[in-house]
């Protein structure tokens, strides 16, 4: 593992944990991780990321996570991912897979395949905000399969056009 911090690095020896401050990265194998501060677990390979709060700016945070597994990018406000078993879950995320777009209030990624995304909208629109999405509190997508909704809200310029008790989609 290689890891850098602008502020400190703090090695609690009796916990087994390393603390990042400001402008912390972590890099280990393919994972590369950017955020304002980084906790790693070293016996159980868990890490945390967070923002901090900026202060001159209510509401807004800074140096939010960002990571990288391979060429896959995680945005989020807070992250939590296991490096054993390969499983994490983002708050307030996004990613992109296979050309579509994913925002959700938590993705949880379950295996290299699989993940969960709660309040969740795909859209294929690249714009910070999208001219249509498809919006659902469940959504369940099976890279390089399908998306699977339940129930799923077409939204065209953030008003809603239609709902559907589920939706399955290929991905």
């Amino acid at each position: 593992i290689e890891y850098s911090a602008s502020d400190s690095a703090i090695f609690d020896v009796s916990q087994d944990k390393l603390f990042l401050y400001n402008e912390a990265e972590l890099k280990y194998k393919e994972y590369d991780l950017k955020a304002a501060r980084v906790i790693l677990y070293r016996e159980s390979s868990i890490m945390e990321a967070y923002g901090i709060p900026d202060t001159s700016k209510a509401g807004k945070f800074i140096g939010q996570p960002i990571f990288m597994e391979g060429a896959k990018r995680y945005d989020a406000s807070k992250l939590r991912y296991n490096f054993s078993t390969r499983q994490g879950t983002i708050d307030m995320g996004s990613t992109a897979i296979e050309g579509g777009f994913y925002v959700g209030e938590k993705i949880k990624k379950v295996d290299e395949n699989n993940y969960f995304i709660k309040n969740g909208q795909y859209t294929t629109c690249s714009k910070a905000n999208p001219h249509y999405y498809f919006g659902s509190p469940k959504l369940k997508v099976i890279q390089g399969d399908e998306v699977i909704a339940e129930p799923v809200y077409l939204y065209i310029d953030e008003v809603p056009v239609f709902a559907l008790p589920f939706g399955i989609f290929p991905n």
